[in-house]
């Protein structure tokens, strides 16, 4: 039974913690690994297993051993924020962000990585990919923002919304002989020949042609030879490959023949050699999707950290419009600025240092950027910072970030204002320093979601921010903010999220958590305090804010309006704010208004 228990345990951590990393590992490595974990069972079967280990039912006590385990004694923790998350969303492990039900490239991502690691199955992301195609086809706001129309159809998994499983009674035999072909450059065939070419797992076609090809889930000890046989399908439009399929010398022989019909390519690559990135611009030099993921060692090693020089050669691919990078790179290179069509970055759980190059300011196009959790660390030294999900008993795998090699740069080298189509901006977990700059609501006005969160940032809070008129989601939670919050009458429509948990020198008054509220406030831990009626003697004077305008100098000009009982239209006073708070100048101008008074929400922005 002790045998049993163990192996389950094992197996069970293993596939759950190591199969992420396994994407880029060759397949020889991969059965060496799992022999490992049996030899560990039938030595976990000799030794009795403790009574903690027996009894760790929840995540909570698996945490808290892995933690033991690296030395970092017991796990942080916050009562209080777990019971306003309760009485928020109803549970106390939960983040209570709603999702944004126009992002759809955040659950497109999700999606393309559980389909093309194995953890989906075709059918299941087939029916959820054909659901956000037909998410945008009706929904014209869904459509336009975040530059969904433009981006979408170029993620590796939504060939799936266009693909036939049952077309290979029309796939032209040239195709169907060239992949059979590719397949005997290897030990072992990618598709078995029972069943039809367009119902295998690691191709999908579309008007009898093959359309897309997945080279990572095949199973086979030795890699293939060569890849030229892909040049020979004219409608092949997205190439996902991990290194475990293919070795350099197979990686240069598919440069003999360009694919200039390639417009998606994804490589998971265990080593970055020169070859990968020099070649591409012979072998697709029309692409728009790139994403590369490039393997290291855990615990960190200098050794593996990459210059940003080493991702130079991307700046030949001028028709770039989404780039996705994670891997030992310890910033962007200069070049990256003349990739003027990009639309997309992500570089989450890279290996950033330095500040952002200021040719990216060129780039007035780009609607995300994507770079949280520098460094990402399991069991690190003890000097690193906890993991808000594990602090929250959200996530059970630990994870840290650490001072020592961390995105340790002001947070105004990070945000350019240039980027005035940016929607999404999430640079959350890092050691980012300075406010939040004031200037964001005027230069950033099409801005949907903000992360901020686990950095150490300071200042205090724009009072436009929480009212642009586009904003659906901002996390500032477990910083160093200080100063006045904005009050509750000064949140846009279309907020439904704002965390501002564990910032205890923030000070405040919001109203009482409600469950039934259309935007959840987070406030834990904050100096801000939870009051029916939340009137300063300013507001008192002045009435409802109607209005929130920030002109080109960066200063806000907040419109009040109150009833007065003297007459039955509005009178209505403006209260200019420098852009540092720190004065503040009433100016009371009378203007009759011929309809009543309307609700703040309804006339912000």
């Amino acid at each position: 039974a002790r045998a049993i228990m163990s192996c389950a345990q094992a197996f069970s951590d293993f596939c759950k913690y190591a199969f992420r990393g396994m994407i880029g590992m060759p397949m020889s490595a991969r059965y060496d690994l799992v022999i490992v974990v049996f030899v560990l069972c039938g030595y976990a079967s000799a030794v009795p297993l403790s009574p903690r280990r027996l009894q760790a039912k929840h995540s909570t006590s698996l945490l808290a051993e892995r933690h033991h385990n690296c030395g970092l004694g017991s796990v942080p923790h916050y009562p209080e924020v777990n019971e306003e998350h309760r009485n928020s969303c109803g549970s106390a492990t939960s983040s209570c962000k709603p999702a944004d039900p126009l992002d759809v490239q955040d659950r497109l991502s999700e999606i393309s990585a559980d389909f093309i690691t194995g953890a989906m199955t075709r059918g299941e992301a087939t029916a959820k990919v054909r659901s956000i195609a037909q998410q945008l086809a009706r929904d014209d706001d869904a459509y336009n923002a975040y530059g969904n129309g433009l981006i979408v159809h170029l993620y590796p998994a939504y060939d799936l919304a266009r693909s036939d499983s049952s077309a290979e009674s029309e796939l032209a035999k040239a195709e169907a002989r060239s992949w059979r072909v590719l397949e005997s450059f290897s030990h072992r065939p990618a598709c078995p020949r029972s069943m039809s070419l367009c119902s295998c797992s690691a191709l999908l076609c579309e008007g009898g042609h093959i359309s897309s090809v997945i080279l990572t889930k095949t199973r086979t000890r030795q890699p293939f030879r060569s890849l030229l046989p892909l040049s020979k399908f004219p409608k092949l439009r997205t190439l996902t490959i991990g290194q475990n399929s293919f070795g350099d010398q197979a990686w240069t022989s598919l440069g003999k023949a360009p694919m200039p019909q390639l417009r998606s390519l994804t490589l998971f690559l265990s080593k970055l050699s020169d070859s990968h990135f020099r070649d591409l611009i012979r072998i697709a030099p029309q692409l728009k999707y790139f994403e590369v993921g490039v393997q290291y060692h855990t615990p960190h090693q200098d050794k593996d950290a990459l210059p940003p020089e080493a991702l130079e050669t991307l700046c030949q691919l001028h028709g770039l419009e989404v780039l996705s990078i994670q891997g030992p790179f310890t910033g962007l290179p200069e070049c990256f600025g003349s990739l003027s069509s990009l639309l997309a970055i992500d570089v989450r759980g890279s290996w950033l240092r330095h500040p952002l190059p200021q040719s990216l300011r060129q780039l007035e196009k780009l609607r995300s950027f994507i770079a949280f959790g520098q460094s990402e660390h399991r069991c690190p030294e003890a000097d690193c910072v906890s993991s808000w999900d594990n602090r929250l008993r959200i996530e059970e795998e630990p994870l840290f970030w650490c001072p020592a090699g961390g995105w340790n740069v002001p947070l105004s080298s990070v945000a350019l204002p240039e980027w005035s189509s940016i929607e999404k901006f999430w640079v959350d977990q890092n050691f980012l320093t300075g406010p939040v700059p004031h200037w964001i609501p005027y230069r950033w006005p099409r801005l949907r979601s903000l992360d901020l969160y686990s950095n150490k940032l300071t200042g205090d809070i724009p009072a436009g921010l929480l009212a642009m008129p586009q904003v659906f989601q901002i996390q500032l939670h477990d910083n160093l903010l200080s100063g006045i919050a904005p009050q509750a009458n000064m949140f846009s429509s279309s907020l439904h999220f704002i965390d501002v948990s564990l910032n205890p020198s923030l000070q405040g008054c919001w109203p009482p958590v409600d469950a039934l509220s259309s935007t959840v406030s987070l406030a834990a831990l904050s100096g801000i305090k939870r009051q029916s009626v939340c009137e300063s003697k300013e507001q008192q004077d002045t009435g409802r804010i109607a209005g929130v305008q920030i002109d080109e100098y960066g200063h806000q000009r907040v419109t009040y309006e109150r009833e007065d009982s003297a007459t039955p239209n509005s009178t209505m006073l403006e209260l200019e704010m420098s852009k540092d708070h720190r004065s503040a100048v009433h100016r009371a101008s009378l203007m009759r208004r011929s309809h009543p008074t309307r609700h703040a929400r309804e006339m912000l922005g």
